[in-house]
């Protein structure tokens, strides 16, 4: 079955200026309701799907960025400057990127030893 947006169409929800509920109607307004409805339950239950990647994806991401101190090679003077610029309360740390972080941490050898120690105290 043809997902509701192709990739073009995708990419152009993506862009300025697009009116969503245009394209979504577009898109769904030639087919029968039946058909709608399948088209849309098809792109509710992908869309958890994509959202868990595009997650997992950030989440490593910054991971990525913290472990290679990548920000050291601009002009911030700490990562909590660099956090402030990109506003990482809103686009990198929602509640949902935390479980892929503490899974990632979890498979550490040096968070295994850190938390042994800590139980130990």
């Amino acid at each position: 079955m043809d997902m509701i947006l192709s990739q073009g169409e995708l990419e152009v929800l993506f862009s300025d200026n697009t009116d969503v509920l245009s394209v979504l109607r577009a898109k769904l307004e030639p087919l029968p309701p039946r058909q709608q409805l399948t088209q849309l339950i098809a792109f509710f239950q992908r869309h958890q799907e994509v959202t868990e990647k595009f997650n997992e994806l950030v989440a490593n991401a910054w991971a990525y960025l913290v472990d290679n101190n990548l920000w050291t090679t601009a002009d911030y003077t700490s990562i909590d400057d660099f956090k402030n610029e990109i506003d990482y309360q809103v686009n990198i740390q929602p509640p949902n990127f935390s479980s892929f972080l503490l899974r990632d941490l979890l498979k550490s050898p040096e968070t295994l030893r850190s938390l042994q120690s800590l139980e130990s105290l």
